[in-house]
């Protein structure tokens, strides 16, 4: 499978080549051998390469897509896949995906609450537990960190563990413009997760209890109705590995060097 696989990431970049020149995602190309799965929304819903069933099993609400940052991005909607062999949640893995706002939102919400956003949510364990991230909603008004965490089921009673980014500048989606795509990344291994933000500095949070067992499903996208704050989702890679720091600044560095050609 690994030969397979690797194989499949050189001719989907050689496709990719043609049809959308300005963006070869560099993950595809440094890390091929590790993608287990692959989606642009290019044409439309169904992965572009990967390990397991590449086609969602269902989906919520009416789903959209637009212009992304190279062919296109999915805009509402969400999109649900099996996790597997698409993803291990019990071993170790990354997650890299860009988002962008769809429009300005330079207004102060009336519930005085910085709009959040979360672009994915990877549940495992017999939906036991899951992995999320973006940007939680309800926090105050442009001071607002970015967060990946895992939330165990309710009846487990396991606080949920949160790993954050952008503590200190914030995240704040005033200052976010249109057409501005951002990359996020975030990584797992036993017993602890972690995430960067464009490439920045990783930060680590220790799991209350390990994610083990099944990884059930992979759900992409912000929902069933346009949000005032509507964002949009692009470029979604999983790999196999746990990338370091340097790998993932490298993917980013890469990423931003194409974009502004």
């Amino acid at each position: 499978m690994k030969h397979i696989l690797s194989t499949a990431a050189v001719l989907l970049l050689a496709g990719t080549a043609t049809l959308h020149a300005q963006f070869n995602n560099p993950a595809l190309d440094k890390h091929s051998d590790d993608v287990t799965f692959y989606v642009n929304f290019d044409e439309g819903p169904n992965a572009a390469l990967s390990v397991g069933a590449g086609a969602p099993f269902r989906s919520q609400g009416k789903v959209d897509y637009v212009k992304g940052l190279s062919g296109k991005a999915l805009r509402v909607g969400h999109l649900f896949y099996r996790g597997d062999k698409n993803l291990d949640l019990s071993a170790s893995g990354t997650l890299i995906y860009w988002v962008a706002p769809e429009k300005e939102f330079k207004t102060k919400p009336a519930n005085g609450k910085e709009p959040g956003f979360i672009a994915t949510c990877f549940s495992g364990g017999k939906y036991t537990y899951s992995l999320f991230s973006g940007k939680m909603g309800g926090q105050p008004w442009q001071k607002a960190p970015l967060n990946s965490y895992v939330q165990y089921a309710h009846r487990l009673k396991i606080k949920h563990v949160n790993c954050l980014t952008q503590t200190i500048s914030f995240c704040k989606i005033s200052e976010w413009n249109p057409g501005d795509w951002r990359m996020f990344a975030v990584t797992w291994a036993p017993g602890k997760i972690s995430a960067s933000y464009n490439g920045g500095a990783m930060t680590i949070s220790t799991l209350k209890v390990p994610m083990t067992g099944t990884s059930d499903e992979i759900r992409l996208g912000f929902g069933k109705d346009p949000d005032p704050a509507q964002m949009l989702l692009d470029e979604v890679v999983i790999l196999k590995k746990a990338l370091t720091e340097q790998e993932i600044k490298e993917i980013y560095d890469l990423s931003v060097k194409q974009l502004k050609k």
